[in-house]
């Protein structure tokens, strides 16, 4: 049964997706090892093979191997929504933008009620973004946050559309809603978010940010961390001093008893002296 496979790869790409990575390098791993058992087990699983692809593309940067697995999904079923959103995505992250919007309205189409449409929405956003056609990625953009308004792509893709287009005060707000969700994001290491082949994207999202103000938010965010800091250090210094009190006190406490019981033991033998 292959399924779960692929569905916890998928759970993996959602964690980066959503900044919210503990090991990267051991889950980079164990998406492999994931899509790994699906290619032995899961040779007919659509589902199975569409996520496990689209993780070894967006976590492991496998391109090939990635396309090529949902690829196979969707030869297994042409009408898997999941499958055509997986689709158009990485074409998406391969450059194919005109192409990546068709995959993506397919997958729509396929189901237009899918509570998970904010995906396909989302990327039909980037897709018109990278493009130059900002007042359409805006429209995308505003489509995929009135179905889910913490995911983190729509957001990001609002941001800097808004910023390229003028939107500056728009767009200085959403970068503080993403560094709230996520405050180790930063134009550094926007690439472990971005798996664009194409670094003229990713160049083209750094611009939008910077005019966004993103570099100014993470200072306050550094600046607030740093005070958070402050603030734990005082607090184990305290509790260290109440702890070593207490370890103090329960000592002076258990010397205590230990008189008491020899005085107790020294006042048996004296009157036992006076009985004899």
């Amino acid at each position: 049964f292959s399924t779960p496979f692929g569905m916890a790869a998928r759970c993996y790409a959602a964690r980066l997706a959503l900044g919210s990575v503990v090991d990267a390098d051991w889950e980079k791993a164990e998406i492999r090892r994931l899509s790994s058992r699906v290619s032995a087990i899961g040779r007919d699983d659509a589902l199975a093979l569409c996520w496990a692809g689209y993780a070894m593309v967006y976590v492991c940067r496998e391109y090939d191997v990635g396309a090529a697995l949902t690829d196979q999904a969707l030869a297994i079923n042409p009408n898997l929504a999941a499958g055509w959103t997986n689709r158009g995505v990485i074409s998406s992250f391969l450059g194919q933008y005109e192409t990546a919007i068709q995959q993506l309205t397919e997958a729509l189409r396929l189901n237009p009620k899918d509570p998970e449409s904010f995906r396909p929405e989302s990327f039909i956003a980037v897709a018109h973004f990278i493009l130059g056609r900002y007042d359409q990625a805006l429209v995308w953009a505003a489509r995929s946050q009135a179905s889910q308004s913490t995911w983190m792509p729509a957001l990001r893709v609002s941001a800097v559309a808004n910023a390229l287009s003028g939107n500056v005060d728009e767009s200085r707000t959403l970068v503080a809603r993403m560094l709230r969700q996520d405050p180790g994001m930063r134009i550094s290491n926007l690439g472990k978010y971005l798996a664009y082949r194409d670094a003229e994207a990713i160049d083209l999202f750094a611009r939008g940010l910077r005019i966004a103000g993103i570099q100014i938010a993470e200072a306050r965010h550094d600046r607030d961390a740093v005070g958070l800091q402050h603030v734990e250090r005082v607090f184990d210094f305290f509790k260290a001093a109440v702890d070593v009190g207490q370890r103090d006190g329960l000592q002076r406490q258990v010397e205590g008893h230990g008189r008491a019981r020899e005085l107790r033991r020294g006042s048996c033998w004296k009157w036992k002296a006076r009985e004899e």
